[in-house]
């Protein structure tokens, strides 16, 4: 596992650009050569990071908004990239990977699917593996993790250490071996959030999770995820919060019902959750 601080949207913009000056001969309606310069006096494109987008043609809410560059429209520099704030950092470079596609002439459900792809009505002429048929239900195998244990008043670090580990050690062959963990100090960077708290799980669940995926291909499956949480109660034991974590992972990471987690997750008892179950 490593870590990470600071957020720096250049970084993401930069990262946009790069996986577009690496696909674009493939994908784009023209070759374009980005230059990122925060300070740029006179810019041809400007990327607006702002609370809320104001996207015509839109009435529904959007993450992004840019014109289509293409041979019927005559920019007007310079032109806008808008992008939502309050995501994460894999959900804002998809975004960004998203819109800077339309700023090279390509429209929703072109290629490439996994970038263009938004709900395409009618559904595409290739289905999309959804997440649970992944190895991964991510598209990257290093999944960053943000803890927040503000809510309670024991250390949790080394119990979630344990299922972080677990997990990248290969969980007995049930998740593929280059999978890695990356711990973050912000909650913007991170793929999972692990917390403490009430009001998402109910009264009598230590503990539940969530995902935020991209349905590309319009059959309305999530085909991979971008952003997830596991929630814990705060009254759960300090040595049962690895295995609630980890169980949490199981389905995080792709299993679409109990019987595809890990052994350690199939028919724990009270003393098995509070066990060495990760050894």
């Amino acid at each position: 596992m490593r870590r990470r601080t600071r957020r720096d949207e250049s970084r993401l913009v930069a990262s946009a650009l790069d996986y577009w000056k690496a696909n674009d001969d493939e994908y784009a309606a023209y070759s374009a050569d980005f230059v990122l310069r925060p300070d740029a006096e006179n810019p041809d494109l400007v990327v607006s990071f702002t609370e809320t987008v104001r996207c015509s043609g839109h009435t529904e809410a959007v993450a992004g908004c840019a014109p289509v560059l293409n041979e019927t429209y005559r920019p007007q520099p310079p032109e806008t990239v808008q992008i939502e704030t309050g995501h994460n950092d894999r959900s804002t470079l998809l975004t960004l990977e998203h819109e800077f596609g339309h700023v090279l002439g390509i429209r929703h459900c072109q290629r490439p699917l996994d970038i263009m792809g938004s709900r395409c009505p009618g559904g595409v002429s290739v289905d999309r593996p959804d997440a649970t048929d992944r190895p991964l239900a991510w598209r990257s195998a290093n999944l960053t993790v943000y803890v927040d244990s503000s809510g309670v008043s024991h250390p949790v670090d080394e119990q979630v250490g344990h299922a972080l580990t677990y997990y990248e050690r290969g969980a007995d062959g049930t998740v593929p071996e280059e999978l890695s963990f990356t711990r973050v100090e912000r909650r913007s960077a991170a793929d999972v959030v692990v917390r403490f708290g009430d009001s998402e799980c109910g009264p009598d669940s230590p503990s539940c999770f969530s995902y935020r995926g991209r349905d590309v291909d319009g059959d309305g499956a999530v085909e991979y995820f971008v952003g997830s949480t596991v929630t814990l109660s705060p009254e759960l034991d300090r040595e049962a919060v690895g295995w609630h974590v980890g169980y949490g992972l199981g389905y995080l990471l792709g299993a679409e019902g109990r019987s595809e987690l890990p052994p350690p997750f199939l028919d724990a008892g009270y003393a098995d959750r509070r066990s060495d179950w990760w050894r």
